[in-house]
């Protein structure tokens, strides 16, 4: 088996129906947080000692959306998954980390573009017409990762001859 050019970790796109259900859920859980907040005011005051129809009703909501946040970004990590980037001489492949299954491979011809931000990269590709694009980041403590994938990473843009495009990796 050809041995890769270079390797790199990153966080694969979540898919779709966990990101709405998760949307979904904090959204509905963070509006219901505020209806049961005002519905058990008294019950809140006796309680905490707190008069919720004396506080800024933005003030209360920002209150209510802490634990929300915390959660979405327990659910993010629980969901997310991470797999290697491999750049091989004209193709690029993505595996599973935790099942080492392949999950795509791309020939270098069928990039379309990529973008290319401070520790971030953005692949567009013509996957049989249809655009689809890989957001890549790499965290602030795997610099040295980095910089040793870098450079393998622009010989293969310059000899597959990849555009660059200009633009912000969101």
């Amino acid at each position: 088996m050809e041995k890769p050019d270079a390797t790199i970790r990153m966080r694969l796109p979540l898919p779709m129906g966990k990101a709405l259900f998760a949307g979904i859920f904090l959204f509905i859980g963070f509006v219901a947080t505020l209806i049961l907040s005002f519905e058990y005011q008294n019950q809140i005051e006796e309680l905490i000692g707190i008069n919720l129809a004396q506080i800024s009703i933005v003030t209360i909501m920002i209150v209510m959306v802490i634990p929300w946040v915390v959660i979405a970004w327990v659910l993010l990590r629980r969901f997310a998954h991470y797999g290697l980037l491999s750049l091989y001489h004209d193709y690029l492949t993505i595996t599973s980390i935790e099942s080492k299954k392949l999950i795509k491979r791309y020939p270098a011809a069928a990039i379309a573009f990529v973008k290319i931000q401070h520790l971030s990269y953005h692949f567009t590709f013509n996957d049989d017409s249809d655009f689809s694009g890989i957001n890549m980041s790499v965290d602030k403590n795997c610099e040295d990762q980095l910089l040793k994938f870098d450079p393998v990473f622009h010989a293969f843009i310059q000899r597959n001859k990849i555009p660059i495009q200009e633009g912000v990796v969101l």
